[in-house]
Formats: structure tokens, sequence, C-alpha cells
């Protein structure tokens, strides 16, 4: 099974589609629980809570059996040795991570980039976003594009400085990062609270809104702050439908409730999809929830009705 982080390495042609449920459930939490307001602190304030954020990656204890185990997994013969070294290799757990990134860098063959991001997977959590941080600009494309893509999953503030870096070595005139780079690079900024980049994300969703929309949903709920959504507004609110749609598609990410004078008068659209994005925009801001799929004229305007004698 391809893993979210091969998806997010193979943006385009936009070919692979979001199949690591478990890491998009894992994901989503982490990205709730990053962008709580009232977990961060002011600026030069402890917040009192201890930083649980790892300094450096748990040492093995058996190094041989650990580099046995992902030698097996880089050269299986078999999909069984391959299942059967990852399984191993997820139990050792974090330690590995060295290890993979390595072999991340030399491999190309896909299918071993796949088993090797699904361990990755399944090893690191939000607690290792700084280490990870560490290869954002690694001249091995296939290794910045993973850790680019899994930070970006777990909204750390802490790597904001390194995803800046990342985007400014992708955005040189000089640059030979490609535009998947340069896309993941502005994600990760997102994700760790920058807006360095928004620019980019913004296009994207205009025009591949159901390719990167998983993607963003995980990202830009760090930006939700009342000044963007005023500038979102200002900026696409009130120019024709499709643009009005693309506005609401980005308010159910990181809009706020200073949006509902905008939003309410749409849930009486008569255009079908701008009642729909409304509708969506209000479940985003409020309930957090996902966008709904095709519904119904009545859905709809019971839905509209329901979220109206809400707002």
């Amino acid at each position: 099974m391809k893993s979210l982080a091969l998806t997010l390495l193979a943006i385009v042609p936009w070919t692979i589609g979001w199949t690591n449920t478990q890491a998009v459930a894992s994901a989503v939490c982490y990205t709730q629980d990053g962008t709580d307001e009232s977990d961060k602190p002011a600026e030069g304030e402890d917040d009192g809570k201890k930083d649980e954020h790892l300094k450096e990656w748990p040492t093995l204890e058996n190094k041989s059996g650990a580099a046995k185990e992902v030698k097996r997994l880089v050269k299986a013969r078999t999909e069984e040795m391959g299942l059967d070294a990852a399984i191993k290799l997820k139990e050792i757990g974090t330690g590995v991570t060295p290890a993979l990134l390595k072999s991340l860098g030399i491999t190309r063959d896909e299918d071993t980039i796949a088993r090797i991001h699904d361990v990755l997977d399944a090893v690191t959590g939000p607690m290792h976003t700084r280490l990870l941080a560490e290869h954002f600009e690694s001249k091995k494309v296939n290794v910045r594009r993973y850790v680019l893509g899994r930070v970006a999953q777990l909204p750390d503030s802490g790597v904001a400085k390194q995803a800046e870096a990342a985007w400014a070595a992708a955005s040189s005139e000089r640059s030979r990062w490609e535009k998947d780079d340069k896309y993941l690079a502005a994600l990760c900024c997102a994700s760790a609270g920058s807006e360095v980049g928004l620019e980019l994300l913004i296009t994207y969703a205009g025009k591949k809104w159901g390719k990167v929309r998983e993607q963003l949903a995980l990202a830009l709920p760090s930006l939700r702050n009342d000044a963007l959504t005023s500038k979102l507004i200002e900026r696409f609110g009130n120019k024709e439908r499709q643009a009005q749609v693309n506005c609401l598609r980005l308010l159910s990410l990181c809009g706020t409730k200073a949006s509902f004078g905008y939003i309410r008068p749409l849930l009486d659209s008569g255009d079908g999809s701008l009642k729909k994005a409304a509708i969506n925009a209000c479940r985003g801001i409020i309930e957090n929830k996902p966008p709904l799929g095709d519904i119904s004229v009545f859905d709809a305007i019971e839905l509209a009705q329901k979220w109206k004698d809400r707002l």
C-alpha cells in the first residue's frame, strides 16, 4: 500500500490517491492539537508545559539487527519479505529513522520508496518534527520531500524557520528544486503557522481542490485567524461565482467566526455550488469537519437553514 507520504511525493501528475487512512486519521488528530490557540503561549512567555520534542533519535539496542531489517526492507525480493521486515522495523521503533532516511536518499525504486515511507509513517510522530526538520534542505530529493510532507501533517510552530528556509531554497532563481518541492515547502510553512508560500497554496486550492484538499486540511488550520479571514473575503469574496466558491473553501480550513457575516447570505444562494460551499465553510469553521460529498437539493436547503439558525 502506498503511504500518505508517497502521495505527497507524487503530487504531479496527481495520479496517486491518499490511501493510508491510518496516517490521515492520526495526522488530523495532530493538526487539531497543533492548532489549538489556547495551547500557544504569548511571545516570550513560558507555557509551563514540558517540551516533548526529541532532540536526538533514540539509540538502538541492536544496531546490527536493525541494519539487517533495513536491508531486507530495501532489497525485498518478495512481498512477504518486505512485509516481514516492515513489521520488525515498526517493532524496533523510532530509532531506525536515520537509517531509513539514508536508504530513502539512495533508492529510486518506487516500491522500495513506498515500503520505507510506510515504516517512517509508523515510527515518527509529533515529537519528532524538529529532528525531521533538519533534513528539509537535504540534497536527496526523496528525503526532503518525505520530511517536508510528513512534518506538514504534524503542525509545529517550532519548525517555522526551517520551513521558511526550505521555501527560500525552493524559490531561489538558481534553485534546482522542482515545483513539487516548492509546494511541499509552502505546505510545511502553513502547517508551522507561517504565511510564507500561502499564495502558492491558494493557487493550488483554486486549480486542484479535489487533489489537494486533504493535504491543505492538515496544514491551513494553523493559519486560522481573523486577519487572514478578512483578507480572503476582501480579495475573493465579492467576485464571480467560482472565486466565491474558492473563498468559501479556504475559509472552511482557515477561516474564523469573523466570516459569518459574509457566509450567512450565501446560505440562501440559488446557486447549488455556492450554497454547498457555504455549508461546508460552516462545518469547517464551527465543527472542524470535512466537506460533505454530493448532497441533494432538498438536503442542501435543510442544512443551509440549520446553519443559518446557528450563526
